[in-house]
């Protein structure tokens, strides 16, 4: 029998799918202190990144339209462009996300860091410019200060950017001896003649790329700082909707059977909310055996 929306069962906790930012995110609390402000950017780069990988998946599916306007100019003499304008209207979205997710994180570093002798104020820009020119106090340890260091895509990054946000926008066009899609914007100018990009798709595919370099080996840095803790996560909703939580320590690997169960003691005396994953999980099996007691906790 196919189960109703309220028998269904969520697993929420993955580990595996974190990464060096979504670690951070589960256990930072025990080591640094962020302001409103830096709460508010931590989720944001992650979302702004996923926004940035939708909208590639996105191009994927419009690229093909770019054939149609050169077949209008081939059969016409003349094309409206319009599969041209759709595809880097869509484009032109992915610098904007991708620069919001460097955005989100340089905020996140300047909050943690923000006694740092000789902290730029509130700008990417020139906290890249400052650690590159290595006027950063040393309250900033230098595994952090890397990552900005070995930005090479920033430059063009920060350049597309600043002329989608304040002037106009760019052509794409698909080149029918490569295949390829070309972009070129005449207002950013690189060695003062207008940007070309041949491979427009592999460009992206580069500094996507090494945006999520930058954030591994940045938050990876932080990692490293962590004080040992616990963090409560939510495993799921289970049987009708009952949420289930363990506690996880920042031991690495976290994987799916890591830490103890909360919702054990709870749910075991109702055989109708039995944990879904009770005869695999070693978090079950751990919350009742010697030195994983959960008589501690609250009732989920």
């Amino acid at each position: 029998m196919t189960p109703t929306p309220l028998q269904a069962n969520l697993l929420t906790f993955a580990p595996e799918s974190w990464g060096e930012v979504g670690y951070f995110a589960h256990f930072y609390a025990a080591t640094f202190t962020l302001t409103a402000e830096g709460k508010k950017c931590l989720p944001g780069i992650k979302a702004h990144f996923e926004k940035t990988v939708t909208i590639t998946h996105l191009l994927g599916k419009l690229g093909p339209g770019l054939s149609i306007d050169n077949e209008q100019l081939r059969t016409n003499g003349f094309t409206a462009a319009e599969n041209s304008r759709e595809f880097t209207a869509v484009a032109e979205g992915v610098f904007t996300e991708l620069y919001s997710t460097v955005d989100c994180a340089r905020k996140v570093i300047t909050d943690i860091f923000r006694g740092c002798r000789r902290m730029p104020g509130n700008s990417t820009r020139k906290l890249f410019a400052a650690i590159a020119a290595g006027t950063v106090g040393p309250e900033m340890p230098d595994a952090v200060k890397a990552p900005f260091r070995n930005a090479s895509w920033y430059p063009i990054l920060r350049q597309i950017r600043d002329d989608l946000t304040h002037a106009d926008t760019g052509h794409a066009r698909l080149d029918d001896a490569t295949n390829k899609v070309v972009y070129t914007h005449f207002s950013i100018k690189v060695g003062g003649r207008p940007l070309v990009i041949p491979d427009f798709m592999n460009a992206i595919a580069d500094i996507t790329a090494g945006v999520n370099t930058f954030l591994g080996e940045l938050f990876g840095a932080l990692n490293a700082m962590l004080r040992p803790t616990h963090s409560d996560q939510l495993c799921g909703f289970f049987n009708g909707g009952s949420a289930y939580m363990r506690r996880v320590p920042n031991e690495r690997p976290i994987t799916f059977h890591s830490g103890v169960c909360l919702s054990r003691q709870w749910y075991d005396q109702d055989p109708t909310k039995l944990c879904p994953f009770s005869a695999e999980c070693d978090a079950y099996s751990r919350a009742l055996s010697p030195g994983g007691s959960t008589s501690h906790s609250p009732r989920c």
